[in-house]
């Protein structure tokens, strides 16, 4: 028997969804304003769809892009000083997914919004810690491993 893979059966149009979002960003990239207000409304957006999964999808597809946009490029916000406390970006990446995932598991059907904030609270409290822990100590130690490693070439 022959199967075919059609999208309403395996999602692939909220994948195509997400991706033309991101390319009509990257074609539209010199008309987009970033503007505190509109991240904020977007935020706004997000938690509102939060309690409807099929939307929040979508509103979240659509945002995602242009709050990653703004906090990489506007200037004078306050996600500027907040590298001044320490680089906690390798952290949250790091730990981002496998947070998510231990929820997700030692809570069956958590909502999306309890799942964001959780999780957000969670891998910042673990992106913390593996800066002040592991990540400064080691690039304290950068020049003296570098000075042994540099006459061996």
């Amino acid at each position: 028997m022959h199967t075919r893979l059609t999208g309403a059966e395996h999602g692939w149009p909220r994948l195509a969804f997400a991706f033309f979002t991101g390319a009509s960003f990257y074609v539209l990239r010199d008309k987009i304003d970033l503007s505190g207000r509109a991240a904020c409304a977007l935020i706004l957006g997000m938690a509102i769809a939060s309690v409807q999964r099929d939307a929040f999808y979508f509103v979240y597809s659509a945002a995602v892009g242009y709050l990653v946009l703004f906090a990489a490029y506007a200037r004078a916000t306050p996600l500027l000083a907040f590298n001044r406390l320490g680089d906690y970006s390798y952290g949250v990446y790091i730990y981002g997914f496998l947070v998510q995932q231990l929820l997700v598991n030692a809570f069956p059907g958590i909502g999306t919004g309890a799942l964001m904030a959780t999780s957000l609270i969670a891998t910042l409290v673990c992106g913390i810690a593996s800066w002040h822990l592991v990540e400064k100590p080691a690039l304290s130690k950068k020049a003296w491993v570098s000075e042994r490693i540099n006459p061996l070439r």
